[in-house]
């Protein structure tokens, strides 16, 4: 059975959703953590097509941090938000009209920032 998938920003609402379950391991064990050849750890995260290098770690667990509060921003953050929109576009569906569902992040420095519309 192939379930119905809901995109969004080019962001799937249902991957998001089953992401922390579903992780593909690769060498390390992790998703986004890749071992260097010197033994250090490259962390990456891909959101909404645009690419993210996260730093190298010499620590596993300051690397898989890492991931992990970028996830909560990307990932965790846009489902709340689409969730949010969701259910007020459902009440009002002129608002909904008038006001696109729109989340979208920056980097600052080293932090990730989230512009979104009003709920």
């Amino acid at each position: 059975m192939h379930e119905h998938m809901h995109y969004q920003d080019n962001t799937c609402i249902e991957r998001l959703n089953r992401i922390h379950s579903d992780r593909r391991e690769n060498k390390s064990g992790f998703r986004g953590l890749f071992l260097t050849k010197s033994g250090s750890y490259r962390v990456n995260i891909t959101f909404q097509g645009v690419h993210y290098h996260l730093g190298y770690f010499s620590n596993m667990a300051d690397a898989i941090q890492a991931r992990l509060d970028a996830e909560a921003v990307m990932h965790d953050g846009y489902v709340a938000a689409y969730d949010k929109y969701l259910e007020r576009a459902e009440k009002d569906q002129a608002w909904a009209e008038n006001n696109p569902f729109y989340y979208k992040v920056y980097r600052i420095g080293d932090k990730f920032q989230v512009s979104t519309i009003e709920i």
